[in-house]
C-alpha cells in the first residue's frame, strides 16, 4: 500500500495598504501609508510576514507624457519608495513590497520616449534589498513613458520559523497576455502567462501590485464604497484559471490595488487575499477591501506546501 504524501503547512501573515494616491504628490502619499500603518495599531511590529504597497504607491499612476512622469522617477537605490519600504520593513520586521517609477540606468538603452520603468521594489525585514523587478506586460499609461521588463521573477519570503516559500511577483497587466503576442485570450484556453509562470517557478504565493481599473468608470455611488467590486475581483481570479488545480497543490494569491481617481479614472480598490486549497479544490477569499477603503488589510493564509 502507498503511503500518503506527507505535507507540512505555512501559515502567512499578510499585510495589504489599499489608499488613493494623489498624482504627483509623493511626500503627501508618503505620509498617508505612514498614517494608515499607525492607525493598524503599535500590535503590527512582528505580526507579519509581507506587507504590500500597491502599484507606483507615492508617484500616482496617470502621467501621460515622459515630461509628466520625468520629476518623480525615483533611484533604485535610495529613492523615495526604496527608502520607505526599507524603513517600514525594520519598524514592522517583515518583507515588504511596493511599486514606484523607477530611474533608468546611465547607459540603458531605450527608445527616445521611454523615460523610465513601472517597477517594484522588495525589502527584507532587516532593510535589504531583496529584489526589484520592472512590470512585463503594458498598460495603454505605461506605453508613454516605459521601459518594459524582460519577465516575470520570483523571490523567497523568509518565515518565522527560517523556513521560506518562493513568492512570484507581477505588476497589474501583468496579469494579462502580452498585447503583441498573438490573438485574443479565452477563457477556456488562455493563455495564462502570469499563471504558468507560478506552477514552473513552484511559487506558493503570487503578489500583485495594482493600479486596476474600476470595472464601471464611474464616480461611485455611495452605497458602493465599503463594497468590493465583485467584477474585477471574479475576473482576477478568471486570469489565473491554471492556479486553481488540485494537482498543483495550495496556492495564495495577494493583490494590492490602489483606490481613487486620477484624471478622469477611476480605481477598483477592492484588495484581496485569496487561497486555493488543493483537498477541497476551492478559492476561497480570505479578506478583501471595499472599492474605496483605505486601511490596512492583515490576514493570516495557511497552505499544504
Amino acid at each position: 500500500m502507498a503511503r500518503p504524501r506527507s505535507t507540512a503547512t505555512a501559515r502567512i501573515r499578510v499585510g495589504v495598504v489599499q489608499f488613493d494616491p494623489k498624482l504627483g504628490q509623493p511626500e503627501r502619499n508618503q505620509q498617508r501609508v505612514e498614517q494608515l500603518v499607525d492607525d493598524a495599531g503599535a500590535d503590527l511590529k512582528d505580526t507579519l510576514d509581507v506587507l504590500v504597497l500597491p502599484e507606483m504607491a507615492l508617484s500616482g499612476y496617470v502621467f501621460r507624457s515622459p515630461d509628466a512622469v520625468r520629476p518623480f522617477l525615483e533611484n533604485s537605490r535610495d529613492g523615495r519608495t526604496t527608502t520607505l519600504a526599507r524603513s517600514l520593513a525594520r519598524r514592522l520586521g517583515c518583507t515588504v513590497v511596493a511599486g514606484y517609477p523607477q530611474q533608468l540606468d546611465d547607459g540603458e538603452q531605450h527608445e527616445q520616449h521611454q523615460v523610465g520603468a513601472n517597477a517594484a521594489v522588495v525589502s527584507g525585514r532587516d532593510g535589504e534589498i531583496i529584489t526589484t523587478y520592472r512590470k512585463t506586460n503594458m498598460y495603454d499609461v505605461d506605453l508613454a513613458w516605459c521601459v518594459p521588463g524582460t519577465g516575470f521573477k520570483t523571490f523567497d519570503l523568509r518565515l518565522p520559523d527560517s523556513r521560506s516559500i518562493r513568492v512570484a511577483l507581477g505588476i497589474c497587466m501583468d496579469l494579462n497576455p502580452d498585447r503583441d503576442a498573438g490573438p485574443a485570450w479565452t477563457y477556456e484556453d488562455g493563455p495564462f502567462e502570469l499563471a504558468d509562470f507560478v506552477i514552473q517557478q513552484n511559487a506558493r504565493i503570487l503578489i500583485l501590485i495594482n493600479a486596476w481599473l474600476l470595472s464601471e468608470q464611474t464616480a461611485l455611488d455611495t452605497a458602493k464604497k465599503d463594497k468590493y467590486d465583485e467584477g474585477t475581483v471574479k475576473y482576477w481570479v478568471a486570469r489565473l484559471d491554471p492556479l486553481w488545480d488540485k494537482t498543483k497543490g495550495d496556492r495564495a494569491v495577494v493583490i494590492a490595488n490602489r483606490c481613487g481617481e486620477e484624471d478622469g479614472v477611476y480605481f477598483a480598490g477592492s484588495s484581496v487575499v485569496l487561497r486555493y486549497s488543493a483537498a477541497k479544490d476551492r478559492v476561497s477569499i480570505i479578506q478583501v477591501l471595499g472599492r474605496a477603503e483605505e486601511a490596512v488589510l492583515r490576514c493570516t493564509v495557511t497552505l499544504e506546501v
